[in-house]
């Protein structure tokens, strides 16, 4: 169908070349006539202009002006598929021309200025505004008709308007004209994309695609609005635009940059081709190419003559350096590509594209100050620039939290959460420095910074400038982490000590690479020190992976390890990406050693590529890859040690499955559901010891120890439920709602160490929760743990007990060996809360009585 249709644009153009050397000979030069010429011809070009046939169009164009009745419109498109030939040289040349004979038409003005500033002509282009704004004058907007309106729309915008009046007054007005037009609709999404309102651009662009389904200028628009937040959906609305039109450089280019964020070079230089085999001098896809030099071929010598390449049409075009560094920003060269914003705004400070990223790369640095005043900057130039309005509302957020200095870390969270767990945040992250940079031999340059944010729309707008990032628990970003806080939804019910240990090892090997390092390689050694620290951190093997490792498309090559981070539909793909990921580490350190693994490091922070480097470390990729498939297959075949994880409904229907496939795990556990459904109590413990016995080390959803507590509580043993949920805990970072239900029991049986280890696991899940803390307090407490119990209850209290006067009563008997005064004040406020409570008045008397201390 695309092909019919590009060929029915090629006959348009025949046709309209027929009827020119017809007309030629028999044209009756008259009004009208050149109105039904436009009529008849002037759809049929803008068609095989949108199809991207833009030789034909510049001919066919050229042919039309002296038979048409608005040879500016003709114009227009002429100039448009020069353009897209990048023949700007010609476009120079005729513009001012054009300009004086043109100029009394506002649509034909708007399109002059679009390209005076695209050629980077700002002079030029300021005083078309000015002539602009005077022929604006002449007409009412009532009387103007809907292609007027969009571009006096255009033009406003332009001036400076109020973006809210040139949507109603202009764009709104141009939709109410003419109902059936997509292209007020286009120019409102392009206003929106210019402010980062990607929201409202998809919704403008959507309204377009209703009145011209094929549009490919408007699903191009579509692609950009989900850009920020939706890859696939951006690059699967770009396909669908290149679908109308194979030449159209911007979907393109947008799918090149996708594939080069995925490090898929090879991949992304065809379509870079196709960009140059149009336009061969395009500055974009020759910034690209620059890029590609700099990341793949670390070749500096490549990237200049490529970068001089993309700025011979236009000397100092500030897009080309802007896109260089956008690029590698994604790849976390954060500084680099701050240089690069500094060169693209030292050309056109007004360039705002430019001041943008770079307070998001000196955000992701550290560098706030300095970011904030960007932001201020780019929101003085522009108050609806829904970025910059993002950091300065997140500005205000961070001056209410509070920060804490160490020699190692500047801490910022929320005061109320610094008092509560500030200290454990810093534990952990002292105890991974110490350990990461002794191993990894990296020396730090500076105190890494890490925020915790209490909301998680603040974390994603200090992370991704703007809302959304669900499902990112925390993100490093070299010398700055951001992270979720525990308490706010979107940490789930997730261990949030191990995302730390995970995000400052991320410090450490970005560091020891010059943060270029792949991210599979990345977040793979995060993993696999997660599970060194910790077993039961990082991700493990599952059923579900361990079918699809088995499956012989199952795992990722190496080399392509990178795209399936961005290319993941769903978050078991995502969880997949981490874990196969770690599993290429674990067996590349267990294979060649750490030293080696070292190497590869070190390797990688002198530029070379990911590819080149492990076959100069390690072995060629191929044989490497042919190693870790047999390797990870191993592991799978070996997850459960002889267990046999058939589905239920793939094998043979028996009487009685339990017995015919005794090493069956699903079978045994749906059997162990059944009996605790039908309150078969006793039945039920015993199927659940024979599960945990067939896999002990499972222990996901309804694991054997899951059900053993169900089962033991059903029974009323508590003594059974409480050794079930202890074992489940210990192999578990995330089983909280087992925490706390242990914590509950034995608080019962006055288990106050049993509690204490319960509480630490749980706090470290949810820092927020009473009942771990006062278990923490009584634990320590038992274990004549004074200096332990007194920061438990204090932090206790933080969080408003009901039980405040016992907590408090305690304090005071805590703190009387040692500190009478303080004492005093908790016991006094004990009585405060509970009057007639006879132990806190016998403490305070005794308090009252003691002689000082000489």
């Amino acid at each position: 169908m695309p092909f019919r249709i590009r060929f029915l644009g090629f006959m348009a153009c025949l046709a309209l070349a027929l009827a020119l050397a017809v007309q030629a000979q028999h044209f009756e030069d008259n009004g009208e006539s050149r109105r039904q010429f436009d009529e008849h011809y002037l759809p049929r070009l803008t068609m095989v202009l949108a199809e991207g046939h833009y030789d034909m169009i510049v001919e066919a164009a050229g042919q039309a002006l002296t038979r048409s009745a608005a040879p500016w419109k003709w114009q227009i498109l002429r100039l448009r598929g020069l353009e897209a030939l990048g023949r700007g040289e010609l476009i120079r040349e005729d513009l001012p021309g054009l300009v004086k004979l043109y100029g009394h038409e506002v649509v034909f003005l708007a399109e002059a200025h679009r390209l005076h500033l695209a050629m980077g002509e700002p002079d030029q282009a300021r005083a078309i505004l000015r002539l602009a704004d005077e022929r604006a004058r002449g007409v009412s907007l009532k009387d103007r008709s809907a292609e007027e309106l969009v571009a006096l729309g255009r033009i406003a915008a332009a001036m400076g308007a109020d973006p809210e009046r040139v949507l109603k007054q202009f764009l709104g007005a141009a939709k109410a004209k003419d109902p059936k037009s997509p292209e007020p609709f286009l120019a409102a999404g392009e206003l929106a994309l210019a402010k980062s309102d990607f929201a409202r651009a998809a919704r403008e662009f959507r309204g377009g695609l209703d009145l011209a389904p094929r549009d490919p200028d408007l699903r191009f628009g579509l692609a950009r609005a989900f850009w920020p937040g939706d890859r696939e959906e951006a690059v699967a609305n770009a396909q669908r635009a290149l679908e109308v039109n194979p030449s159209h450089a911007g979907a393109l280019l947008l799918q090149a940059e996708q594939l080069l964020d995925t490090e898929r070079y090879a991949e992304a230089e065809p379509l870079l081709e196709r960009v140059l085999a149009v336009n061969a001098s395009h500055p974009v896809a020759w910034a690209m190419r620059s890029l590609i030099a700099i990341l793949r071929d670390n070749d500096p010598d490549l990237a200049r003559q490529a970068e001089e390449t993309a700025l011979a049409a236009r000397a100092r075009n500030p897009e080309v350096p802007h896109v260089v560094g956008r690029g590698l920003s994604r790849h976390y060269r954060f500084t680099e590509g701050a240089a690069e914003q500094r060169k693209a705004l030292a050309w056109d400070p007004g360039y705002q594209a430019a001041r943008v990223q770079l307070a998001t790369d000196l955000l992701h640095v550290g560098e706030e100050e300095e970011a904030w005043e960007l932001s201020a900057e780019v929101a003085r130039a522009d108050p609806y620039n829904v970025l910059a309005f993002n950091y300065l509302k997140l500005k205000n957020q961070l001056a209410a939290y509070e920060t804490r200095r160490t020699p190692h870390f500047t801490l910022r969270m929320r005061p109320d959460e610094m008092r509560i767990y500030g200290d454990r945040v810093e534990a952990i992250l002292e105890e991974a420095r110490v350990r990461f940079l002794d191993k990894y031999a990296v020396a730090l340059a500076g105190p890494t910074l890490v925020e915790i944010f209490a909301e998680q729309q603040d974390f994603a707008i200090r992370t991704f400038g703007e809302l959304g990032g669900a499902g990112y628990l925390g993100v490093c970003f070299g010398t700055v982490i951001t992270v979720n806080s525990p308490g706010s939804h979107a940490s789930g019910n997730t261990n949030w000590e191990a995302t730390l240990w995970h995000e400052f090892c991320h410090v450490v090997t970005l560091t020891a690479t010059r943060n270029r390092m792949p991210r599979w390689l990345s977040e793979g050694i995060s993993v696999h020190e997660e599970r060194l620290r910790d077993p039961n951190w990082g991700q493990t093997m599952t059923t579900e992976w361990r079918e699809r490792i088995l499956r012989a498309d199952g795992l990722t090559p190496i080399a392509q390890l990178s795209g399936a981070f961005r290319a993941a539909e769903k978050p078991g793909d995502l969880m997949f990406a981490y874990y196969q990921s770690s599993l290429v580490v674990d067996f590349l350190v267990a294979t060649y050693g750490q030293e080696r693994f070292r190497k590869l490091l070190q390797t990688l922070a002198n530029g070379d590529g990911i590819n080149e480097s492990l076959a100069a470390v390690f072995e060629p990729i191929e044989s490497l890859e042919k190693k870790f498939q047999a390797h990870a297959r191993g592991l799978a075949e070996a997850f459960g040690d002889g267990v046999d994880w058939t589905a239920p409904d793939e094998l043979a229907e028996t009487a009685d499955p339990v017995s015919a496939y005794p090493r069956n795990y699903p079978v045994r556990q749906a059997h162990t559901l059944k009996l605790l459904g039908e309150s078969r109590w006793e039945e039920a413990a015993r199927s659940a010891e024979v599960q945990i016995a067939l896999f002990p080390g499972y222990t996901g959803a309804d694991n054997g120890y899951e059900l053993a507590a169900r089962a033991a509580r059903g029974k009323g043993d508590e003594a059974a439920e409480a050794n079930a949920l202890r074992a489940w805990t210990r192999r578990s970072a995330a089983a909280s709602e087992a925490c706390l239900r242990l914590i509950e029991l034995d608080r019962k049986t006055g288990n106050w160490a049993g509690a204490r280890e319960a509480a630490g696991r749980q706090l470290a899940i949810n820092p927020f929760l009473q009942p771990a803390h006062y278990a923490l307090g009584r634990g320590a407490e038992a274990a004549g743990e004074t200096d332990g119990a007194v920061q438990a209850f204090r932090k206790l209290l933080l969080l408003k007990p009901d039980n405040a006067a016992e907590v408090h009563y305690r304090l005071g008997r805590l703190l009387a060996p040692g500190d009478a005064e303080q004492a005093k004040r908790h016991v006094l406020e004990a009585l405060l809360e509970a009057p007639r409570d006879l132990e806190a008045h016998r403490l305070l008397v005794e308090l009252q009585t003691r002689k000082p201390s000489s």
